[in-house]
């Protein structure tokens, strides 16, 4: 083993029988990770610390050790031992066994999950003082020391971020697969955030690779009659549920309880950062409820909006600090407050301005803001992208087809707007940014045609209804397409023959495999003499992007 100019964790798997193994490190080692990989139970003693570890269980133990023993109740099975040198910032490493590295020093967004500044109609609640939150991240690579961010925010008026009007004080920790980890804020437990403030934890010793289950428990106490901003909307994520419990601080222990009914607003992280390996790109994504995903469908990992979710494919770590209703003006007045959120990425992807143009703004007074948005992101050190803005109109037929479409009063204005964007001469905005612009990124192409949304006009699936009720149908052939794609907000059932024909409603969840409930009850209950047909639709409401057109327009982040 040689030591190199790489700060690196020994990061390797190998086997263990019935009779006891010691592993043994070349220097002392300041935490060790063990997981069992096998199927069968690992005993082990590490350090003052000893264990018995059921398949895929995890053990981080942070004692000064230079080697440790385990062995297997029976038969052969794999384990996975991560450890770290203590006391500096360089470690040894087998190169025969190390598998993965992380460089010193390069700090990037790594959770991967829609954390964000406010979420809510308010951003606020005073239902509850004290919460304990658990919230799932979703780290991409390796990385260690994590670091979370926590502020004190609010959405004044509904589109306007503000500073909450009383102080909270907070406590965290981290959970990496079932093992809590204190977090500490300038050696301290507690932490006391004024409103608009920010602060970052102290670097959290730890070791993460994307195969690691990551959570971030917060604790929250807003004080009497206090205010608790709300940051996130906790979900069940797959088959993970976040969680959500008022009163005692769960932070150090106990359970924090699942969430019910789909979704919970609550108070957690704004960000989280880690030390990554070099090179990585990472990007604020700035913008109003279009970048904040709003129309979307949460993916499995929680992310959601068109940005999110090409930059989590694409494994580049992102913060979001998109508030919904926002417009340039509001954005410019406040941005302080999203000051210490800006650091530690390389870039950022803006979408602002569809709120100007619905709101009355001239061209030139959006393009003037807009202008002045891109030189403070680039005044950062950041490459500076902007999205064009898509269009807005509204429907006698649920956007179903173009025809039925009409176009608001203001598309002369957006069409100004996305046509100074794509101009690449000297008139352009690249060009007159000064080289604050990086680039533009034409999302909106993806998904208008002549100012409206796309028509989908080939449906998704056709069939005939078995049995349906006031606000629902059911058909066991639905099966494959409801099972193969997202159809909660972003498809329609035309009912095209028999009882009920001509009637189409939005569908708004599905109870089962085979039966999709409608956004509001049939006028005429459709039978098993009604055919139906079931198409992707667009918007969900003229403004916002569909599910399928958030996927469509993510093919335009190409950065």
């Amino acid at each position: 083993m040689g030591k190199t100019d790489w700060d690196v964790v020994t990061n390797y798997s190998d086997a263990v029988t019935t009779a006891l193994k010691t592993v043994t490190f070349p220097k002392v080692q300041e935490q060790v990770y063990l997981r069992n990989q096998g199927n069968a139970n690992l005993t082990y003693t590490i350090g003052s610390q000893s264990g018995t570890l059921t398949p895929g269980q995890s053990v981080t133990v942070n004692q000064d050790v230079s080697s440790f023993t385990l062995q297997a109740t029976t038969g052969t099975h794999t384990f996975e031992v991560r450890a770290k040198e203590k006391g500096t910032e360089i470690s040894y490493q087998d190169p025969d066994i190390l598998t993965n590295v992380v460089k010193q020093g390069v700090i990037s967004p790594i959770g991967f999950r829609d954390l964000s500044v406010s979420q809510g109609s308010t951003g606020r609640s005073n239902t509850n003082q004290t919460t304990t939150s658990r919230v799932r991240i979703f780290p991409k690579y390796d990385c260690q020391d994590l670091i979370l961010v926590f502020t004190n925010l609010y959405r004044l008026n509904g589109n306007t971020l503000a500073a909450n009007t009383n102080s909270i004080t907070v406590k965290a920790s981290l959970e990496i697969n079932g093992t809590l980890i204190p977090v500490f804020f300038n050696a301290k437990r507690n932490v006391t955030i004024e409103g608009g403030g920010a602060v970052h934890s102290d670097p959290i010793g730890c070791l993460i690779s994307p195969s690691d289950t990551v959570c971030v428990r917060t604790y929250a106490d807003a004080g009497a009659s206090g205010y608790l901003p709300t940051t996130i909307s906790l979900q069940q994520i797959g088959s993970f549920i976040e969680g959500f419990s008022t009163g005692a601080d769960l932070t150090d222990s106990g359970t924090v309880a699942n969430i019910s009914g789909g979704s919970q607003s609550a108070y957690t992280p704004t960000t989280v950062y880690g030390k990554v390996k070099n090179s990585l790109k990472s990007y604020i994504l700035a913008g109003d409820s279009i970048m904040d995903g709003s129309g979307d469908i949460p993916q499995l990992t929680g992310n959601s909006g068109f940005v999110a979710r090409r930059l989590f494919n694409d494994k580049i770590g992102y913060t979001k600090i998109a508030l919904g209703g926002e417009t340039t003006t509001s954005f410019l007045q406040y941005l302080h407050l999203r000051t210490p959120l800006i650091k530690n990425h390389t870039g950022v992807i803006c979408d602002y301005g569809i709120n100007d143009v619905l709101g009355g703004s001239t061209i030139a007074a959006t393009q003037a803001n807009l202008l002045k948005i891109w030189k403070y992101f680039a005044a950062k050190g950041l490459d500076v992208y902007q999205t064009t803005l898509t269009p807005r109109t509204t429907s006698t037929d649920n956007w179903l087809t173009l025809a039925n479409q009409t176009i608001s009063a203001q598309e002369n204005v957006r069409l100004a707007i996305n046509a100074w964007l794509r101009d690449t001469s000297s008139n352009g905005a690249v060009a007159q940014s000064g080289g604050d612009l990086l680039k533009v990124l034409d999302s909106a192409a993806m998904v208008e045609n002549n100012g409206k949304w796309i028509e989908f006009s080939n449906p998704l699936f056709s069939g005939t209804v078995q049995s349906a009720a006031a606000g629902s149908i059911t058909d066991t052939n639905l099966s494959s397409v409801i099972t193969a794609n997202v159809l909660s907000n972003n498809a329609i059932v035309k009912i095209t023959g028999g009882t009920g024909a001509g009637q189409q409603r939005t569908v708004s969840w599905h109870t089962n495999a085979t039966t999709l409930n409608m956004s509001a009850n049939w006028t005429v209950t459709p039978d098993a003499t009604s055919t139906y047909q079931v198409f992707y639709i667009p918007t969900v409401d003229g403004t916002h992007p569909s599910a399928k057109c958030h996927d469509l327009m993510s093919q335009a982040i190409n950065i």
